[in-house]
């Protein structure tokens, strides 16, 4: 069984009760406000203020509160080849930091082909005739459904994993259970031979991500017969943001999120739920409000947008090689310049790292 943790404050235990019970409600209200109000809160607001609660709740939920046979058909097929897909994208491992308890992580490399081949066969499942190319957009509302239900279900079962059946050294509970399966009882579980925050965080939010967004310029297409430019710039630039990612995707697992966030409700619902219904609202809004910025415009914004990727991109870059060489390159054409900082490990011994504050960092 895991070993103890010091026991969350009160705050800390309310705080993440708050959590549990409020985000998969926000899920369902921000899926409600795109499609049922047009994206408007004004509205929303005119509609619920004159009825219960319970109305209002019902709303959001109904009709098929536990989703739908092509809904779940959907979310199974994702996951399905989330594992089968790693498998066959992946030509090499790529490994994390070693973890304070001497643990270091294995992943599967491959991100790129992965994305593409899973873009690929969404294209490929609507050549064949199995749904529309806007399926998506159609079942939205109990595909969020089905991840939610999911998601707590598998929330649970990686707190038992984590207390009974761990993967590696890097597991504890603190005895409390609202912040232990909101936090998480294990760092690096394995499932099916792979590391359960690559399939949750990587293969499935991040694909879901690109995927999502390519269903619902579709859908417009459907609707309208033509696709905006203003849909065309947010898809474009989404896509141009995963592909950067999955192409670095080896240096996200040196990243906060997957060396300290344990695998709970925090880091595995906001991927499998929170990231997909909630980082493609701009593409889902413009399903159905169309319309078009002048060309000068539109070419303006893709050229700060995709800046801004890149400036994002290379920093991570200038971080990750620096940390790799131990501070010892060379930065913009000066040698690096950085803080060492001392700080206290989980496993309360003294270490030193190296802040870089240099390139972007030292802007």
């Amino acid at each position: 069984m895991a070993g103890s943790e010091s026991k969350p404050t009160f705050g800390t235990t309310l705080g993440s009760f708050v959590l549990l019970t409020g985000a998969p409600l926000w899920s369902f209200w921000n899926v409600q406000v795109v499609q049922q109000y047009n994206g408007s809160l004004s509205a929303w607001w005119n509609a619920v203020s004159s009825q219960p609660a319970a109305t209002t709740l019902r709303d959001m939920y109904m009709p098929n509160p536990y989703g739908t046979c092509e809904a779940w058909t959907f979310v199974a097929l994702s996951f399905v080849w989330a594992i089968i897909g790693t498998y066959l994208c992946s030509f090499k491992d790529a490994y994390g930091p070693v973890t304070a308890k001497g643990d270091r992580p294995k992943y599967k490399s491959g991100g790129v082909l992965y994305f593409t081949a899973s873009l690929l066969l969404y294209y490929g499942g609507y050549k064949l005739g199995y749904y529309n190319f806007g399926f998506v957009y159609d079942h939205f509302k109990e595909i969020i459904k089905c991840l939610n239900l999911f998601a707590l279900g598998f929330c649970a079962l990686l707190y038992i994993k984590g207390l009974y059946f761990p993967s590696g050294p890097d597991h504890s509970a603190t005895g409390n259970f609202i912040f232990d399966y909101y936090w998480g009882t294990e760092l690096h579980p394995n499932m099916f031979g792979l590391k359960v925050k690559q399939v949750t965080n990587c293969r499935i939010g991040m694909t879901y991500w690109g995927v999502f967004n390519l269903a619902f310029a579709a859908k417009q297409f459907e609707l309208y017969g033509s696709v905006t430019n203003t849909m065309l710039l947010s898809v474009l630039l989404q896509f141009v943001y995963i592909y950067k990612f999955f192409y670095w995707e080896v240096g996200y697992f040196s990243t906060l999120d997957i060396m300290y966030d344990r695998a709970g409700f925090y880091i595995c619902w906001g991927c499998l739920v929170f990231l997909p219904s909630f980082y493609i609202s701009p593409a889902h809004f413009l399903v159905e409000n169309p319309e078009n910025w002048t060309t000068t415009f539109a070419t303006l914004i893709m050229f700060l947008g995709s800046y801004s990727i890149y400036v994002n991109y290379d920093a991570d870059r200038q971080k990750q090689h620096f940390r790799a060489v131990n501070g010892k390159c060379k930065i913009w054409g000066r040698d690096a310049q950085y803080i060492t900082a001392s700080y206290k490990a989980p496993d309360g011994s003294n270490k030193e790292s190296l802040l870089l504050v240099s390139g972007w960092w030292g802007i």
